[in-house]
């Protein structure tokens, strides 16, 4: 039953219908039907099937603007499956290749993921792992409840916590966790993510045996202190091999005199860069393959610059030097937040420290 006070809602061919009763009864009252050349055929069938001839054509119209846009719609949403399914075959392939143990957990504790690296790590497989309660894979079932109670102190999230699995042979194995727990989206727990790699053997140095050292025996110190200083790196460095041809000459005395050479073509990477110094401790903090001989007020830092390759770029890298380096008119290191930049082929110019500096080089790159 229709509510009172609210119109009916019209469609397209209800409207069609009351046009028609119009223009009938404007062509009744003015005459024209006594000139209709159709003879016994009334005028209103012939305008009503006129009529529904141009809906059906609109509605076969609409139709098909419908099916195109379906089909975009489906073409669009296969589309975006696709590009999602294989972005989960590449996480899915990253996580199961990965060197470092992945292990998850779901919401009761028990292993749901158990990667290569897990494997490799404890010498179980997977499939004697998967639906077994976590704890199992550490030395004791307390260093297991410890991991968690840190998690949860943490925030949901930890790194590098020191602790011990034990692997399928029995053996303990000291490992560095980094795990983080899982949520859904009303913020529920479901279970737990770590990666895990195994722990080294550590040396602890205090002041003291640091001191003893470096006046008694400094080379001990040498490959902690070169580990130090060379480990943050912003890319890995890779060997040369590619097809490319890269020189270092020399553009003043300093640079000449202090290369043996004026031209030296780079063949391996990294080329490292500094100043040549004779304190007691160079040996420990000096890794250069060019060794430059310079006097106060010193231009060059004694760990200067790097030339690097990283996949098939060359890469100039400050190294943390006090007055930076310039490469083609730009700065980088020093006061300058940029440290790196990648080297087009060509020829261009190499300034180690300030402005003026004598230690100018030209790197040709072919």
């Amino acid at each position: 039953m229709q509510r009172a006070g609210r119109q009916p809602k019209r469609t397209r061919f209800d409207l069609v219908i009351v046009a028609l009763v119009g223009i009938l009864t404007f062509i009744e009252e003015s005459g024209l039907l006594e000139k209709w050349p159709f003879g016994e055929v009334p005028f209103f069938l012939f305008a009503l099937a006129i009529a529904l001839i141009w809906f059906a054509y609109r509605r076969v119209q609409e139709l098909k603007a419908e099916i195109v846009e379906r089909q975009r719609a489906e073409e669009a949403f296969s589309k975006a499956h696709t590009e999602l399914e294989q972005t989960k075959q590449y996480l899915e392939s990253l996580i199961e290749n990965s060197t470092d143990a992945i292990i998850a957990t779901d919401q009761n504790g028990k292993v749901s993921l158990f990667n290569k690296g897990a494997e490799a790590l404890s010498s179980y497989g997977r499939e004697e792992i998967i639906g077994r309660q976590g704890p199992v894979l550490y030395e004791r079932e307390e260093d297991a409840k410890a991991v968690m109670r840190q998690i949860h102190e943490g925030g949901g999230t930890i790194s590098a916590f020191e602790t011990a699995f034990r692997a399928k042979n029995g053996n303990i194995i000291p490992v560095l966790i980094s795990p983080s727990m899982l949520y859904d989206e009303e913020g529920r727990e479901t279970g737990t993510v770590g990666f895990s790699v195994e722990d080294g053997e550590s040396v602890v140095i205090d002041r003291d045996n640091f001191a003893h050292l470096f006046d008694e025996d400094p080379k001990e110190l040498i490959p902690l202190m070169r580990y130090l200083f060379e480990r943050p790196r912003p890319a890995k460095e890779a060997p040369s091999g590619g097809e490319f041809r890269l020189r270092l000459i020399g553009q003043s005395q300093a640079t000449i005199q202090s290369m043996q050479d004026e031209e030296i073509e780079i063949q391996t990477f990294p080329f490292k860069i500094g100043r040549r110094s004779r304190a007691v401790s160079a040996e420990l903090f000096d890794d250069n393959d060019l060794m430059l001989e310079d006097r106060q007020p010193y231009n060059v830092s004694r760990n200067h610059c790097a030339i690097i390759q990283i996949n098939e770029d060359i890469v100039v890298l400050d190294r943390g030097s006090q007055l930076g380096t310039s490469i083609a008119n730009e700065r980088i290191g020093g006061k300058v937040k940029r440290t790196s930049i990648q080297l087009e082929p060509g020829v261009h110019t190499l300034v180690l420290g300030r402005h003026g500096s004598p230690f100018t080089f030209t790197l040709v790159l072919e």
